[in-house]
This record gives structure tokens, sequence and C-alpha cells, in this order.
């Protein structure tokens, strides 16, 4: 039996806090709560999402209180976590969200989720001096984590390529395990409510409004195919605004784009939601600039959306031949990416075939949990 810490006091947030779910319910089906002693740190916040399935099987420590600043939160996990694990005879770390504690002698296991700090495509002009500085900040911790920790798990190669690149640390103790998704769901309406009517033809683009994830171009995109294209196709832009500069431009282009009662911005959806709107969307849009390993993707794949995707930084090596790919920078790349799909059911489902073959490809939850389990372990 291992005493493992999970450190959950990083920004658990999309992809990230899913992943973590996904690992922790695997644990727990193959009897691995039960086996190892685990013990989550986490905010107030987060343990109020943790199932009650798991309660029983593990241990948990409220850290923080919710809306904790970012300093105090990297206070709490620099200089009150490690005290706290080694007052519960914690004998390995593992770390999720990027950061490990720095001065803490117990061995840990580091998961890098964010790229964007390390990718040169990420510029102060484009996400303002406050993300920057944030950027900065992590990468520097992100480095010096890598550096200190025990083993680092990267969820895809591209972006182990490139951070190596900037902290050669070896070989031997990185490996690479990418994110999983749940298989194809199917949700019914009255199981899924939205506060708004889902029309029955629509573009899909799920992603949260930030910058590099080139937003505005997928609605100048948007504009571009529907006055071109005979459609009244929607857009739908499914994701929360972490950024209220760029969502005042966002709303911006939308008022000025001439389409504006078509293109609706639909917030923070679950993932009942997203799947609900995936099964009904003639396609989706993924343009971001920059991914570790994009779960919008790898969501698209399991419900073999029609997907037209960046070809930027991680999306090839996780979609493969099942998108079309354009360039996110481009309005007219992502609008004729759009314009391929659209009216042509055939190529449609060629995608869909494509993209549930290659979803198939992918490690399966149970494969993801059983070799993160086994680093976790083989660290001690």
């Amino acid at each position: 039996m291992a005493r493992i810490a999970v450190n959950a006091l990083g920004n658990l947030k999309g992809g990230t806090w899913r992943n973590l779910l996904v690992l922790l319910d695997q644990w727990h089906e193959t009897g691995e709560l039960d086996r190892h002693r685990f013990t989550l740190y986490a905010s107030q916040g987060v343990l109020e999402g943790i199932p009650a399935k798991w309660t029983n099987h593990i241990g948990v420590r409220a850290c923080l209180n919710p809306g904790a600043s970012l300093s105090r939160r990297f206070f709490v996990e620099q200089y009150s976590l490690p005290r706290w694990m080694a007052c519960d005879g914690i004998e390995i770390c593992f770390c999720p969200t990027n950061i490990v504690p720095l001065r803490c002698t117990i061995p840990s296991v580091l998961v890098f989720q964010q790229a964007a700090p390390f990718d040169k495509a990420i510029s102060l002009s484009m996400v303002g001096f406050k993300a920057w500085t944030v950027f900065l900040v992590l990468r520097r911790l992100m480095m010096a984590g890598a550096c200190r920790a025990r083993r680092v798990v990267f969820l895809s190669r591209h972006f182990r390529d490139v951070f190596r690149q900037h902290c050669p640390i070896p070989l031997e103790k990185t490996h690479v395990i990418p994110r999983c998704a749940d298989s194809h769901r199917t949700m019914s309406p009255q199981a899924v409510p939205f506060s708004t009517e889902i029309p029955e033809e629509f573009v899909l683009c799920i992603s949260r409004l930030h910058p590099y994830k080139c937003i505005l171009e997928v609605i100048q995109g948007y504009v571009l195919f529907r006055r071109r294209a005979p459609s009244r196709a929607r857009l739908l832009l499914a994701g929360d605004s972490p950024f209220p500069g760029y969502r005042r431009r966002i709303d911006k282009a939308i008022a000025a784009s001439g389409f504006a009662e078509d293109i609706r911005l639909m917030g923070f959806c679950n993932a009942d939601q997203m799947a609900f709107l995936q099964e009904r969307a003639f396609c989706q849009v993924f343009a971001s600039l920059c991914e570790n390993c994009p779960t919008t993707v790898i969501e698209a794949l399991a419900q073999g959306m029609p997907l037209v995707c960046s070809h930027m930084s991680s999306m090839p090596e996780v979609a493969g031949d099942a998108a079309v790919y354009c360039d996110p920078r481009s309005p007219e790349d992502i609008a004729s990416g759009i314009s391929r799909i659209y009216g042509n059911p055939a190529f449609q489902e060629q995608l869909r075939k494509k993209a549930i073959t290659r979803f198939t490809e992918l490690p399966d939850a149970r494969t993801t949990a059983k070799d993160t389990l086994s680093v976790i372990l083989d660290s001690r």
C-alpha cells in the first residue's frame, strides 16, 4: 500500500478538472482507491464537486476557501502543503496541475496541463499584461518543478519536445500519457436543459473565450461562410469568458457581423450539455493556437464529429486524419473548412467514421489511469 497525495490546489478547470475526475473514477472502479491510501488536498469548492461514491475511499483535506487568490493558493501549495503531507505520512505527491511544492522532500510526479507559457505564438499584445505575467511566472515554476520532480508526465509528444528545448530534463524521467474522454453518449433534450432554444442546424465551437483560442477568427470565418453559402446555420460558442476585455471585443465583432441574431454565446456548458450539442451540430470548429492535449478535440472524436481543427501545436498528433485542418489565424481558412463540410453528407459521414476510428486508437480511460498510477508508484 502506498500513501499518495493528490495536490489539487492548482487551477482545476476545463479539461484538467475532467481528466482528474476520470483518473479518480477509474482508480475507484479498479479498486486502487482501496488498495492504496489516497488523500486529496484541495479547496472547499473542489471538494464539493467530488462524487459522493468516493467519500469512503479517499481522504480529503480542505485547504482553501472558494475564490482564494492566486497568491494565497501559491503560498498554501508551497509552504503549508509540505507540512500537512509530512504529518499525514505521505510517500508520494501527485501534482496534476503544472506545479509541485518546491520545498517538499517527498518524491513528486508532475503533470503538465498548460502549454501556452512555452508557445511562441502567444504574445503580450494578444493576451494582455495580466495573463502574460501569469504565463511568465508559470513558465518559471514549471521549469523549476520539472527539475525537482521525480517524474514528469506530458500529455503529448509535441509539448514534451517543446518543453525540453527550454528545459532539457533527462528524457528517461519523462512520460507521455494523453488525456482520455468518454465514448459516445446520446443525450435527450429533457436531460440537458438550456436557457435558450437550440437551432436545428448549427456550427459548434467549444472553447474558453481566450485570445489564443482565436474566437474572433472563428466568428469572422463563420461570417465569410454565411455570406458565400445558402445556409441558415447558426454559430454556437460554448465556453466561459475569463477575459472581460476579450469578451467585449467578441461582443463588438458579433454586433458588427451582420449575423448577430445567428451567433449565440452559450456560456459555460457541462459535459452532458456539450455531448448534446456535439450530437446535433453539423460540424465543430476548434481554432486554438496551442494546446498540450485538447480535451475538446478528443471529445469531438468520441462523438464522431466532423471537425475543422487548427493545424498548429499538438492538434494533428491528437486528431490524426480525422479532421479538416486550418490555419487558426485565418478566417478565410476557417470558412473554407466549414464550407467543405456543409451540404456534403458523404464527406460528413466519412469524417464521422474517421473520428470514431481515431478515437479508438487513443488510450481509453482505464489505460490512462493505469499508466498514470504506474508512474506514481514507480516514483517512490
